[in-house]
């Protein structure tokens, strides 16, 4: 792509991020913020209480981003925003003329990874900003969640118990989980929008957002078999606590491979939608 066409793919990103962002459905994010406080930010303060210290102030934000409930409500929330993706206006075939399809398409993949970077970075600093009310900021596990369960046995398998799993505090720092829980999960979010984005180069939007809540939804039910076959579907690799055991160092799934199951499909969706470009019906993109 040369310097011509490049400009013009940034201009398409720009456009579209600007657009997206004074939709009032972004204001969804705010409820979903709400409801990560109610289960997730108030549950582990009562645990840290109990304990008599402080949450770490990330804690809420790997909770939710471990919870398999948290982790579709998080996707679904993501791709309602994006539910008109790629956004074709009436005016489609004089815009197509003067930028064409491939830096039209280059600027959505763009924009794609804007809207990712910028909706995990807007819901996570709020996550953060509500927790940080008598927290400890640092990357250390709190000993409301490393001592919990020896301190209070009865409580074993509660909810609050439940929202940051033995498999993740046992096997890493807090701060490696950060990084691989926002990363996983910015991937998988990337992935979905790259499904709509196919589906809506080949005239097929309603059928996109129906595959990727029909992917959301199986990767739920398969999230919680012990089989293998929840590797087969991507929300389990955003998951990292699904990676490990409680006691075992050795991971089941080792990260890299999550990793690049992601990052491969990831690159396959753009060439299946690149070389849709051909046989694109900019008239048909918005049904």
């Amino acid at each position: 792509m040369n310097d011509r066409a490049l400009k013009k793919a940034i201009r398409t990103a720009a456009y579209e991020w600007n657009k997206w962002m004074r939709n009032p459905r972004v204001l969804i994010v705010g409820f979903l913020v709400l409801v990560v406080m109610k289960i997730a930010v108030e549950p582990l303060k009562e645990k840290a209480d109990m304990m008599n210290s402080a949450m770490n102030i990330f804690e809420p934000l790997l909770a939710v981003g471990n919870s398999s409930i948290s982790v579709l409500l998080i996707p679904a929330v993501y791709v309602l925003l994006m539910s008109d993706f790629p956004a074709v206006e009436p005016n489609a075939m004089f815009y197509f003329s003067r930028t064409g399809k491939k830096p039209w398409f280059f600027g959505q993949l763009m924009f794609a990874s804007l809207s990712v970077i910028t909706f995990m970075t807007v819901f996570s600093g709020l996550v953060v900003l509500g927790s940080i009310k008598g927290a400890d900021i640092s990357l250390k596990w709190s000993d409301g969640t490393r001592l919990y369960a020896a301190r209070f046995p009865q409580a074993i398998g509660n909810f609050a118990h439940r929202l940051l799993p033995s498999n993740l505090y046992n096997q890493m720092s807090a701060g490696k989980a950060l990084a691989y829980t926002l990363s996983l999960l910015s991937l998988y979010l990337l992935l979905l929008s790259m499904v709509l984005l196919v589906f809506g180069i080949y005239g097929q939007r309603k059928m996109g957002i129906i595959t990727v809540y029909t992917l959301m939804l199986a990767g739920i039910v398969c999230c919680n078999l012990s089989g293998s076959v929840k590797w087969l579907f991507p929300m389990s690799h955003s998951i990292i606590w699904l990676h490990f055991t409680e006691v075992l160092r050795k991971p089941i799934m080792p990260p890299l491979y999550s990793y690049l199951y992601l990052s491969v499909t990831i690159l396959a969706l753009a060439v299946i939608g690149f070389f849709g470009l051909r046989r694109m019906n900019f008239d048909r993109v918005d049904k």
